[in-house]
């Protein structure tokens, strides 16, 4: 694994926009250490409770880490979309007053569940267990999803 980027949530902040801006270049103990007073964003509900406080770093973040295994997914479409708003930007002041969010596409849950079954398949058929680790989240997955 290469290492972490930063996921934010659906209303970043533009400091966790321009923490996610640097793609993956976190380790898994980068934000260990944030405040322990940290309250989760309420208004941020696409980002299960669980997760809130992976990545945190100010009150109100609901951001998270997203694990990356190679360099073509180091930096996903919103992060390179903070980035050039960064890279167009004079300073931290001049991103702030001009950041935009990412609009991100509703997801497919339907196509997340066929693609997760594809993956499941294509482990039996590649001579995985039936009860391995991989097998068993693409199971846990869709059943989460349903």
């Amino acid at each position: 694994m290469l290492g972490y980027a930063r996921f934010t949530d659906s209303a970043p902040c533009h400091f966790c926009a321009l923490l996610a801006s640097r793609g993956a270049v976190y380790g898994k103990h980068s934000f260990v250490g944030s405040h322990t007073g940290f309250k989760a964003n309420d208004e941020a509900s696409d980002v299960p409770a669980d997760y809130v406080d992976v990545a945190r770093v100010h009150n109100n973040c609901k951001c998270t880490l997203r694990p990356v295994y190679a360099k073509s997914q180091a930096m996903d479409d919103e992060a390179k979309f903070y980035k050039t708003q960064w890279e167009n930007s004079n300073d931290v002041n001049d991103f702030r007053d001009n950041f935009r969010t990412y609009e991100r596409e509703p997801a497919d849950v339907i196509e997340l569940q066929n693609d997760l079954r594809e993956r499941e398949d294509a482990l039996l058929d590649a001579g995985f267990d039936a009860f391995a680790p991989q097998v068993e989240w693409a199971r846990r997955t869709q059943t989460l999803l349903a």
